[in-house]
């Protein structure tokens, strides 16, 4: 009976470290502007619609944030252009709508 415990307990073990590792992983890459996806923009409202890292979509602007380190500076035709600070050194990054296959936007 205590040997089948103790396997129990070591898979329950391995499968928690598993799963903190996989946690930890993720959240080190989340946030970042490489998640960012553009969805829809509206260059003449000066608004776009986003699906951030963590899988939300949002509304976004000129002027506004998006995470702790990352400004909205552009909404074009076909782009939005974010400035992200990236090791004390501003970094600009252009985003581009998606297309699907055959070419449609959104």
């Amino acid at each position: 009976m205590k040997r089948g415990r103790m396997i129990r307990m070591l898979s329950l073990c391995i499968f928690v470290v598993i799963g903190a590792v996989f946690l930890l992983c993720s959240h080190a890459s989340a946030g970042g502007t490489e998640d960012i996806r553009v969805l829809k923009i509206s260059p003449e409202d000066g608004r776009a619609v986003v699906r951030t890292a963590d899988g939300k979509m949002k509304v976004i602007k000129v002027g506004e944030s998006i995470g702790k380190q990352t400004v909205v500076i552009e909404i074009a035709q076909e782009r939005v252009v974010l400035k992200e600070q990236k090791d004390n050194e501003p970094e600009t990054v252009i985003i581009r709508l998606e297309t699907g296959c055959n070419g449609s936007r959104g």
